[in-house]
């Protein structure tokens, strides 16, 4: 089984490291942070997950923005040990990144973001993958609607979802 997250608002919580910025810190983000700097920035419910499933399944990363930056901040985090592989979309829609990454990767596939118009992406071209929305509070889609997806609002409900509405098991 593959699990394939986002990073901002999915397991990094943005809003608190651009508010780390402001206060006097933009030359850091130009120059890179040391590994684990940033992990205050994890949302608490992530390294018990991402913990739990590294034991049997594969983890992926697929983010948006560009490579150099974004890199800095996912490689300062100790959770990306856990990863199998990190890809950069460069602000372009995952779906066809994923699309790629469907055909080498273990079945069932769970795909996780925040941002409808990735799901969305993710969604058609992928038909047989299982979509979830993160839905963080403070994220820029919190009060985006869509119906269309199945919502978490934190990763301590992701189990018995999966195993309830999914019939996956972690």
């Amino acid at each position: 089984m593959t699990f394939i997250f986002d990073f901002d608002y999915t397991l990094f919580d943005t809003r608190a490291f651009e508010r780390y910025l402001l206060r006097g810190n933009v030359y850091k983000y130009m120059t890179g942070f040391r590994e684990g700097e940033l992990d205050r920035f994890i949302y608490p419910d992530v390294p018990a997950l991402i913990e739990t499933l590294t034991e049997r399944h594969m983890l992926i990363m697929v983010t948006a923005g560009t490579r150099i930056l974004q890199s800095r901040r996912v490689n300062s985090c100790s959770i990306m040990k856990h990863f199998d592989n990190i890809f950069f979309s460069n602000w372009k829609k995952k779906g066809p990144i994923i699309k790629k990454l469907e055909k080498a990767t273990a079945k069932p596939i769970v795909y996780i973001d925040n941002n409808p118009k990735h799901l969305m992406s993710v969604s058609k071209l992928c038909p047989d993958i299982t979509v979830l929305r993160m839905r963080r509070k403070g994220g820029p889609y919190y009060t985006a609607e869509s119906d269309r997806f199945t919502t978490v609002d934190s990763f301590t409900e992701i189990g018995s979802i999966l195993q309830n509405k999914l019939a996956i098991h972690l």
